[in-house]
């Protein structure tokens, strides 16, 4: 004689353990969203009045910028001015240009026939300071996180000649019409970040 298997009690553990898994991530999604409120309300973004200043002419005064000598320079770059308001701490800024991270460009003392970036901003964002941004993509400062070991350049046309899909680690673009230019402040927690001031390149 065949006895039927008991699945009641195999029903209710697994009701059980479902049960508790969904309150889990119930427990874990409400928490996450509380901490994102509560850093909005702990850390909103600074009060401050920032004017955009686009122009067209020459980006590095001794050296070339994309195989153009300085007296030729054509090219766009656009600064964030700040006109009024709280000062900010450089490392809760950035900048982007279509989602890319931006930077400045300029003549390094060493080594002295080169042009490479950093990024926009680099002390306390206050009264009469200004962040220029000239490239946009992939860029290193230094190299120290380079695969070459190199920064990247800008004197000459290798890095600006790269699609940003290209596989080189370099690989940067120009402003140009159409881009948006975008500053940004990130929370201390890097919770929440807002678009301090948004500029579309003319």
């Amino acid at each position: 004689m065949r006895l039927a298997a008991n699945t009641r009690g195999m029903t209710s553990v697994l009701g059980t353990v479902l049960m508790v898994g969904v309150t889990v991530l119930l427990a874990a999604a409400v928490g996450g969203a509380t901490l994102v409120v509560v850093d909005q309300v702990q850390h909103p973004p600074p009060a401050v009045a920032v004017e955009t200043n686009q122009r067209v002419g020459v980006v590095v005064e001794t050296n070339g910028f994309n195989g153009t000598a300085p007296s030729a320079q054509a090219n766009r770059s656009v600064a964030f001015v700040h006109t009024a308001g709280a000062s900010v701490d450089p490392d809760r800024l950035s900048v982007t240009v279509n989602g890319y991270p931006a930077y400045d460009v300029f003549d390094p003392a060493n080594p002295g026939y080169a042009t490479v970036a950093r990024a926009p901003a680099r002390s306390t964002f206050g009264a009469g300071t200004r962040l220029r941004v000239v490239v946009y993509g992939r860029v290193y400062t230094d190299g120290s996180e380079s695969p070459s070991g190199l920064p990247s350049f800008f004197h000459n046309s290798g890095t600006l000649q790269r699609s940003l899909d290209d596989p080189n680690a370099h690989r940067a673009n120009e402003l140009r019409p159409g881009h948006t230019v975008r500053l940004v402040w990130t929370s201390p927690s890097g919770l929440n970040s807002y678009v301090l001031v948004e500029h579309t390149v003319r």
